[in-house]
């Protein structure tokens, strides 16, 4: 049976990164820094993009997801989160001051510590309505650009750990590249997450992440090369050298995973009842177009 995925059909490359920093927050697991604290913080940080898009109504968040049937409106309540993580305002205490908290703008801007990166930079993460189809905005492009070399955006990923002199170049690259597109959230967080690592000596870990196929049960990476991650046009068995990197071992097949599901929203009907989430839909609706 097909669970209810935050992605469904191709996944494009994408960067996940994360800044090693201690915090009451989260514990720290230097072998996939990224994932964990993406798995500890991923619910904290829905409740904050709630409230930086206005999607916090009556302490209860809503799925971003056009709303065409209150039925299938997503949602949890903010309380969630404040029980396990500690009220907004200790929130904002431990985060609002934080190096690590990157991007921050208003006080309810928290966990900005970890973040994913579409290698399309239209492609938006946990939608489960059909995007506006949009022509291919390629950051491989842009980093090749900054860098004045034809596959640089390859060569910067396999040592997954920046430290110093490394995360300071990668803050110049990206730097440049955020230029180029100043509204895009995402790509501006990454970019400010390399140069404040570099101005406060903080570990960065990036991983590069190969694009794939989620077919609502499993998630499937594509065949790349094991060591710079880049998907070659034909299979390379052992022997037969990366085109970017020349590493001359076969290619990772790629491995599986579940998908990436939708919590901590659920069907709102679920948690409050049929009668009462039409009503809140109605007043949210309206809290929307006010």
């Amino acid at each position: 049976m097909k669970r209810t995925a935050a992605v469904l059909g191709p996944t494009p490359p994408f960067l996940r990164w994360a800044i090693e920093h201690d915090c009451a927050l989260r514990d720290i697991d230097v072998d996939n820094l990224a994932d964990q604290t993406f798995r500890q913080l991923r619910n904290v940080r829905e409740l904050s993009n709630g409230y930086r898009e206005d999607r916090v109504l009556e302490d209860i968040c809503v799925h971003p997801a056009p709303i065409s049937d209150s039925s299938l409106v997503r949602a949890f309540h903010a309380d969630e989160v404040f029980d396990f993580f500690g009220d907004a305002p200790s929130l904002s205490e431990r985060c609002g001051n934080c190096h690590a908290n990157c991007n921050a703008q208003v006080e309810t801007d928290w966990a900005g510590c970890f973040g994913l990166l579409p290698v399309d930079l239209n492609f938006t993460f946990g939608h489960t309505a059909t995007a506006e189809v949009m022509p291919a905005d390629d950051l491989v492009a842009l980093v090749d650009q900054a860098m004045l070399k034809e596959s640089g955006f390859y060569h910067l990923w396999p040592p997954k750990w920046f430290e110093e002199q490394s995360v300071a170049e990668l803050a110049s690259i990206f730097n440049s590249v955020a230029s180029e597109r100043p509204q895009h959230r995402r790509l501006k967080q990454f970019s400010d997450a390399c140069r404040r690592c570099a101005d406060h000596n903080m570990r960065l870990f990036v991983e590069y992440i190969p694009g794939g196929f989620s077919d609502g049960i499993h998630w499937k990476l594509n065949r790349a090369c094991e060591n710079c991650r880049y998907e070659s046009q034909t299979p390379r068995e052992k022997g037969m050298p990366c085109p970017v990197c020349k590493n001359r071992h076969p290619d990772d097949l790629g491995r599986k995973a579940k998908v990436l599901g939708l919590r901590p929203y659920l069907l709102l009907e679920r948690v409050l009842g049929r009668a009462q989430t039409e009503e809140f839909v109605a007043r949210y609706k309206e809290h929307r177009e006010s």
